[in-house]
């Protein structure tokens, strides 16, 4: 925390020594309103993102123990990490473009076009040689011992690759200024699961 705390400290005593704009303290109540709405609901969305992760996290370890819970943790890092880090770096750049596109429904759709094309080329290589090489990858990465986990590695796999494809809607609905359309999505994702 001390680190954490002297780092942030530093930075804004560079900012301030490298830049001569001087930020003023100044509340305005229609835009903290403005904020507040548009941050609830995209507070809403990752909290129901936390819980898509850890609830399975948690229901896997109540319904089949603890040992499970391990070899289901370790299967759906090695299934989903590449397809989701792709998407996560792409989807972190594309919601201020879709929010500067928003006045052209044509060009939104476009750009959406394309960031889900890049995704799909980059992602569905990935979980489909996940998905057929999969036992091969574990006894390379993670040893003979973790075989076991090699049929549940195949299948999240496939749900990793659905994921980070949907994941890619999440910057369009935000950058629309519609993150509550993001919320409820997230909520039947929930549901479902």
């Amino acid at each position: 925390v001390g680190g954490w705390l002297a780092l942030t400290t530093v930075r804004v005593v560079i900012s301030y020594g490298l830049h001569p704009y001087r930020p003023a303290l100044h509340v305005d109540g229609k835009e903290a309103r403005e904020i507040l709405g548009y941050g609830r609901w995209i507070f809403g969305s990752t909290a129901i993102g936390w819980l898509l992760t850890n609830g399975v996290y948690a229901m896997v370890g109540r319904l089949l123990g603890v040992l499970t819970l391990g070899l289901y943790q370790m299967a759906w890092r090695v299934a989903s990490l590449p397809t989701t880090e792709v998407t996560d770096v792409i989807s972190g750049v594309t919601m201020a473009a879709y929010a500067k596109l928003q006045d052209s429904t044509v060009r939104v759709r476009l750009a959406y076009l394309r960031v889900l094309t890049a995704v799909a080329l980059a992602a569905v290589p990935m979980a489909v040689g996940i998905g057929l090489y999969g036992e091969d990858l574990i006894r390379v990465l993670l040893g003979a011992r973790w075989g076991d986990i090699v049929s549940i590695v195949q299948v999240l796999a496939l749900f990793g690759l659905f994921r980070s494809i949907g994941t890619t809607a999440g910057p369009v609905f935000q950058g629309l200024d519609r993150p509550r359309v993001q919320t409820f999505v997230a909520l039947v994702e929930l549901g479902l699961l």
